[in-house]
């Protein structure tokens, strides 16, 4: 996977970030170094995991939870994660 961006959420916004993938239509992987992780098609969310949440939950705990870094990098997105965002 090639890193497209590596970040400090105490210094950038979560929300902004995710403005500026959409924006740019990315898609990939944004991990978190807590495990949690969001994977991006086009620039739409796909899929969100932080612990045992999943999907819009994942999401939501991850604006409430401290996170401190990122890494944004280029991965496919497979057919099965956008069935199961769909599915929520």
């Amino acid at each position: 996977m090639r890193e497209i961006l590596r970040g400090d959420l105490e210094v950038l916004n979560l929300a902004s970030v995710l403005q500026l993938i959409e924006a740019e239509a990315v898609t990939g992987l944004m991990t978190f170094d807590q495990g949690a992780e969001i994977r991006f098609k086009h620039g739409q969310l796909v899929s969100a995991t932080i612990g045992h949440r999943k999907g819009v939950q994942a999401v939501e705990e991850m604006f409430l939870t401290p996170m401190a870094t990122f890494v944004l990098s280029q991965a496919e997105v497979g057919e099965a994660a956008l069935a199961e965002w769909k599915a929520l």
